[in-house]
């Protein structure tokens, strides 16, 4: 996809419904490396459902195939592709926030991240992570969903093979078989966890980290709340 210079789809803000019908959306590429934001939709309010993205190639710092900053609802979606990134980020969604909630979600991801390229940008000021299914937690919740597939991110805190980091948030009934590298705070399901309600999970990946390294999950952070 050479068009719009190579930059390929323009990320847009999303607030409404969007039901994909079941519907495949092949070769997906986005490559704006100096964006903050980058995905299918840039950020969602609304709901986003039943839809498949196959063979996606997306560049950018903060990066969800799907979605890059979650506040709403997104379910019944899976996701195969590629993402060459910073940090924060996931198969399906960058940053889930308050409020955002992910149910029956897939992801066959192979990602790359923290690589020096980005650093020219400047830092990202945000919680920021790098998972197989979301780079991000906040508040948010995940349930009946899975992710496979590998993670580099030799210079990155916050690993997981599911989600990157994770704050105050609920993941059930879940599992991954993620191959992960990272730095610290690396675990095969999450990398870092706050205060969390994780249950019904599993992991089953190959877990590699330098500190804070766990099958499962890289370490229990201490509350700040």
């Amino acid at each position: 996809a050479r068009w719009n210079n190579g930059k390929g789809f323009n990320p847009i803000r999303f607030s409404g419904s969007f039901n994909g019908n079941n519907y495949t959306i092949t070769n997906l590429t986005i490559d704006r490396r100096s964006k903050v934001i980058v995905g299918l939709f840039k950020t969602n309010l609304g709901n986003v459902t039943n839809v498949t993205i196959r063979k996606f190639s997306m560049t950018g710092r903060v990066v969800g195939a799907v979605v890059a900053v979650n506040n709403g609802t997104i379910t019944d979606i899976t996701a195969q592709g590629s993402i060459t990134g910073d940090n924060g980020i996931g198969a399906i969604v960058g940053h889930n926030r308050r409020g955002g909630t992910l149910i029956n979600t897939e992801a066959q991801v192979d990602i790359q991240a923290g690589l020096p390229e980005f650093s020219p940008y400047g830092p990202i000021n945000d919680n920021s992570s790098v998972g197989g299914l979301v780079g991000y937690n906040q508040y948010g919740t995940i349930k009946r969903s899975s992710a496979t597939g590998t993670i580099t991110a030799s210079s990155i805190t916050g690993v997981g093979g599911l989600v990157g980091g994770t704050s105050g948030g609920v993941i059930a009934n879940s599992s991954t078989t993620t191959k992960i590298t990272g730095k610290n705070y690396v675990g095969g399901f999450v990398g870092s966890s706050d205060g969390d309600i994780i249950r019904d999970a599993y992991a089953a990946g190959n877990v590699s980290g330098s500190t804070n390294t766990g099958g499962f999950v890289g370490a229990v952070r201490p509350s700040t709340s």
